[in-house]
């Protein structure tokens, strides 16, 4: 079970075929900026799951939420990690050299952005706004 967090926003990537799990994501709103990060099966990397999830995560944050801007930080040395946030479209920014994983753990660390000038806020549970302005979502 997943615990309770108004704070997070829990995706899950399910293979149809199979009904499992192949990847999650979350997306932190308590952070400013928002932080999007994410998972997927061992088995599965490669395969471009993940790249599908997080642009598809990062539409549903920007169009649905309204979200702006979403960072991401990876572990320098992870060359795969790296690959996967340019092939969702993310670009590098500026951060902090230094990042304390959730176990304590402490990296160094390379950021990355997602922004989106048309961010529009769309969910029921938060406030609307028209939408007829903006351009065709591109994944």
């Amino acid at each position: 079970m997943i615990p309770r967090d108004l704070q997070l926003l829990h995706f899950a990537g399910v293979d149809r075929a199979t009904s499992t799990m192949l990847g999650a994501m979350t997306v932190e709103l308590g952070k400013d900026p928002v932080d999007i990060g994410g998972i997927i099966d061992i088995g599965r990397r490669g395969q471009r799951f993940g790249t599908e999830l997080l642009r598809t995560v990062r539409v549903i944050a920007h169009r649905h939420y309204g979200i702006p801007r979403l960072i991401a930080g990876c572990e320098a040395s992870n060359d795969a990690g790296r690959a996967w946030l340019t092939r969702s479209g993310l670009t590098r920014t500026h951060g902090p050299d230094t990042h304390t994983l959730p176990n304590g753990r402490r990296i160094q660390a390379t950021w990355w952005e997602s922004t989106d000038p048309y961010a529009t806020i769309a969910c029921r549970s938060r406030s609307r706004r028209r939408r007829d302005h903006l351009p065709p979502v591109g994944l």
